[in-house]
């Protein structure tokens, strides 16, 4: 079961769906864009756009359409990430900061 919580977050913006209605949108996202994430949730892939600390989720039906929105994406040199890298980031940074507490905890006179 997968609930959306993206729209609870303060300063995001519903998610768009990846088509010939939203293109214009989504350029406009990009000229704007400090960095991208992609990745895949339901199934589905789908690349946050992060314009001045908000992430655009951009969703997308088909595999041939997140090829589309990549190329322009290195076209632009905008940094690409994979959601996986991101998450294995966070947990490295978690994994060192317990360990430093542990460290001052067992090194505590």
């Amino acid at each position: 079961m997968y609930i959306d919580y993206q729209h609870l977050f303060p300063g995001s913006a519903p998610s768009l769906r990846f088509g010939p209605a939203t293109t214009s949108s989504i350029d406009g996202l990009l000229a704007q864009a400090k960095g991208c994430v992609v990745g895949r949730q339901r199934g589905r892939p789908f690349v946050d756009i992060n314009v001045e600390g908000a992430p655009h989720r951009v969703e997308f039906d088909r595999d041939a359409d997140l090829g589309l929105l990549l190329a322009r994406i290195e076209a632009r040199g905008i940094p690409l990430h994979r959601d996986r890298e991101v998450i294995a980031a966070v947990l490295g940074i978690g994994a060192v900061l317990i360990l430093a507490i542990a460290l001052a905890i067992w090194l505590r006179p």
